[in-house]
């Protein structure tokens, strides 16, 4: 069975709804295809921050498809996103920000840094993951894996 990563975004993908609209704010509209790419990007850069299957990443984000990318990128590599972890996203006032105990990082600059290696999908999620994951994030889990938009 594909890992809850692989289902909600890239099977959107690979059966042909790239072009679909899958991600929309006052912000930003994201097609399924660039929510992929940012989401792997992301996942990318929290593997390079040492993040792994089964860490917690806290998400204190207030911008909306920032907290949407967060919680699909951690959804890629089954870190669990909650309230607490040595990795912390932020929303500052004057823009986004991952906390460790290593240093402070832009958004932008996670983006750029993940881009080099994106992380793909697990092929499975780890016991219980899935069912725990959807039921703290269903209003963004379930809406993507129904090929619809998140708002």
């Amino acid at each position: 069975m594909a890992s809850l990563g692989f289902a909600v975004l890239d099977r959107q993908v690979i059966d042909g709804h790239g072009t679909a609209l899958a991600l929309h704010t006052d912000e930003v509209q994201l097609s399924y295809a660039d929510l992929l790419e940012k989401v792997a990007a992301i996942a990318g850069a929290l593997l390079q921050l040492g993040v792994a299957s089964g860490d917690e990443v806290a998400l204190d984000l207030s911008t909306r498809h920032h907290h949407v990318i967060a919680v699909l990128a951690c959804v890629r590599l089954g870190a669990v996103p909650g309230t607490s972890g040595p990795v912390r996203f932020v929303s500052e006032a004057d823009g986004t920000y991952v906390h460790t105990a290593d240093g402070s990082f832009d958004w932008r600059t996670m983006i750029k840094a993940g881009a080099m290696n994106p992380a793909p999908a697990l092929d499975e999620d780890p016991d219980g993951y899935a069912e725990t994951t959807r039921a703290a994030f269903d209003d963004i889990l379930s809406t993507l894996h129904a090929g619809r938009t998140v708002t």
